[in-house]
């Protein structure tokens, strides 16, 4: 603790205190002008009466202070609990409008999702009727390309066939034909043997170039004939393949 000396109206007076000195000083300058105050008010009278009714008024004030500090703090209190009880009130509204609300948007999500799976039972629905529908109509373009296709086969192969007699007449036809001439103008004429010799060979020169010809034309429809099996079997395994493996792909 710290002595301190102070003035009181002349008066010295000597403290043992922890406060601030400039504290002490300004209650101590505070007290004498009161003093003075009372003094001034009370001319004549005792000291003692001056002094006792200055601290009487200090006290008195300090009281006030002290009540008005009181009531003011329970004023205070009490708005404080009625603040907290109507933000409680508040809170709990909140909670419960809160609560109400997400029951309701549950509700609502609860249907929506009903509704969402509703229409993913009619998607599954409409493409296993789709799948099924593509499924058998690709099966049955597939059957009607391999039909329409041996058919084209059938239809070759007649073709070929008449060819080949056409190709056998026409040979015997005019090699009958070339040897019946030569005979003819041997009998005749010897001496147009040279000339018919010229006329065989011509003769023989046509029927080569014209077996020539055919015989391209057969090989020609051979390749096609080929070309057509070829395709048709590879149609037959792309549907094989597609049956086994329950997918359809149409190009």
């Amino acid at each position: 603790m710290e002595k301190l000396q102070i003035r009181i109206c002349e008066r010295v007076y000597s403290l043992l205190t922890d406060e601030e000195p400039e504290r002490i000083e300004r209650i101590a300058r505070a007290l004498e002008e009161r003093i003075k105050e009372f003094g001034e008010r009370l001319k004549g009278r005792p000291e003692t009466e001056i002094l006792t009714l200055t601290a009487f008024d200090l006290l008195d004030n300090a009281d006030k202070d002290r009540v008005s500090y009181e009531k003011t703090s329970e004023e205070m209190n009490e708005k404080i609990k009625r603040s907290e009880l109507e933000n409680r009130k508040l809170l709990i509204e909140n909670m419960n409008s809160a609560e109400s609300e997400l029951a309701q948007i549950a509700v609502v999500k609860e249907q929506e999702n009903n509704e969402l799976r509703a229409k993913l039972l009619e998607y599954e629905k409409l493409w296993d009727e789709h799948s099924m529908s593509v499924y058998d109509s690709a099966g049955d373009a597939l059957s009607e390309i391999a039909s329409i296709k041996e058919r084209e086969n059938s239809e070759l192969r007649v073709k070929l066939s008449e060819y080949e007699k056409l190709f056998d007449s026409r040979v015997n036809d005019t090699y009958k034909s070339a040897a019946l001439e030569l005979e003819a103008v041997a009998a005749v004429n010897n001496e147009e043997n040279a000339k018919l010799r010229d006329t065989l060979h011509n003769y023989e020169k046509s029927f080569d170039s014209y077996a020539k010809s055919k015989e391209a034309e057969i090989i020609r429809l051979q390749k096609e004939l080929e070309e057509t099996r070829g395709e048709n079997d590879e149609l037959k395994q792309r549907f094989a393949a597609l049956t086994d493996d329950g997918q359809l792909t149409i190009c």
